[in-house]
C-alpha cells in the first residue's frame, strides 16, 4: 500500500488508484492543499482533496492553481467528522462544465485573496439533471437535505469569491440553492453571485437563511422557509411561494414591498440615487404645536 501524502523535494509524486487494486506512482501537479497541525498535504485534484477533507474535522481546502472540472463534486454526507468543510478559492478560478459542488453537511466558500471565481460554462438542460437525479443536487452549488437524524442542519455559507454563469444558455436551475428539507440553511455573507439575465441566482425550497452582504445579479426565488434580508444588493426579481421574507436592510432593483412578510415599523422602501430600493424612515405626517414649539410625528 502506498503512502499517498506529499513529501518534500524538487519533484512531487502521488499514488494514483487505478481502480483495480493497483496503484501507479505519478508526478503531481497539485491544485489544492490541506494543512493539519502545520503539515500541508497537496492533492492533484479537487475531488481528492474533498475526499480527504471528509475525514478531517473543520478542514480547509486551499486552492493553489486554477482548476477545470468536468464532473461535479460531492462534499459531505453526514454530521460525522468532516461535516464542516471550507473551500478557500485563494484568488484562483474553478471552471465547471457541469455543476460545481453539493453537500449534505456544512460548506463554507471563501476567498482569502479577493479575486477567486467559480464559473459555469456548461450546456446542461433541466432534463439532464432531473433524469439523473444526481446526489450533488440540481443547483450549481447545492445543499442536499439527508434526514433529521444524519444531517440535522445542513448549511452553506457564501462568504467570498465570485460565482458566475458564463454559459451560452444559462444554468437550468440556479447558481446557489437548497433542494429540499426544513433543516437546510444558506447564509449569503459576502462575495458575488452573477447569473445570466432571466435566470435564477438563488433558489431556496425550504429551511432558513440570511442575505447579509452578498451582491447578487439574477433572480431570487424562495419557495418555502424563512429568509431574512439584512444587507447586500440584489439586482433581479425576488419572488416566493409560501416562504416568509423579512426585510431589515439591503438594496434591491425592484421594490420588494409587495412580497415582504415584514419590514421595520416606521420604514418604507424608497428608490435611492443609484436607482435601487432601500428602507428609509417615514417622514413626519402630523405636526403638533405647543407653546409655539412644533413637534412632528410619523403617525396620527
Amino acid at each position: 500500500m502506498f503512502d499517498t501524502s506529499v513529501h518534500s523535494g524538487a519533484t512531487r509524486f502521488y499514488a494514483k488508484d487505478n481502480g483495480d487494486d493497483t496503484w501507479t506512482v505519478t508526478e503531481m501537479d497539485p491544485v489544492a492543499e490541506i494543512t493539519v497541525d502545520d503539515v500541508t498535504t497537496q492533492y492533484p485534484s479537487l475531488q481528492e482533496a474533498v475526499t480527504a477533507a471528509r475525514g478531517i474535522a473543520n478542514a480547509t481546502i486551499t486552492i493553489i492553481d486554477d482548476i477545470e472540472l468536468n464532473e461535479a463534486i460531492l462534499a459531505s454526507y453526514t454530521t460525522s467528522v468532516g461535516k464542516v468543510m471550507t473551500i478557500d478559492l485563494n484568488g484562483h478560478t474553478i471552471t465547471c462544465t457541469k455543476n460545481f459542488i453539493g453537500t449534505f453537511g456544512t460548506l463554507h466558500i471563501t476567498d482569502s485573496v479577493g479575486t477567486g471565481v467559480v464559473e459555469y460554462v456548461g450546456n446542461l438542460t433541466e432534463s439532464d439533471l432531473t433524469s439523473a437525479n444526481p446526489s450533488y443536487g440540481y443547483n450549481f452549488i447545492s445543499l442536499r437535505y439527508w434526514n433529521g437524524t444524519d444531517c440535522p442542519a445542513g448549511t452553506i455559507y457564501i462568504e467570498g469569491g465570485t460565482i458566475k454563469d458564463e454559459s451560452e444558455n444559462g444554468h437550468p436551475y440556479s447558481l446557489v440553492g437548497a433542494t429540499t428539507g426544513a433543516y437546510s440553511y444558506i447564509y449569503f455573507n459576502g462575495g458575488k453571485i452573477e447569473a445570466q439575465e432571466g435566470h435564477k441566482a438563488v433558489i431556496e425550497n425550504a429551511g432558513k437563511g440570511t442575505f447579509n452582504g452578498t451582491e447578487i445579479i439574477g433572480d431570487v426565488y424562495v419557495n418555502d422557509g424563512t429568509y431574512n434580508f439584512q444587507d447586500g444588493k440584489i439586482d433581479g426579481t425576488i419572488s416566493k411561494g409560501t416562504g416568509t421574507l423579512n426585510f431589515t436592510g439591503g438594496q434591491y432593483s425592484e421594490d420588494p414591498t409587495s412580497i415582504a412578510s415584514s419590514i421595520p415599523k416606521g420604514y418604507h422602501f424608497e428608490k435611492n440615487e443609484d436607482e435601487f430600493y432601500e428602507l428609509v424612515e417615514n417622514a413626519n405626517t402630523v405636526e403638533v404645536t405647543v407653546d409655539g414649539v412644533a413637534t412632528g410625528y410619523k403617525t396620527f
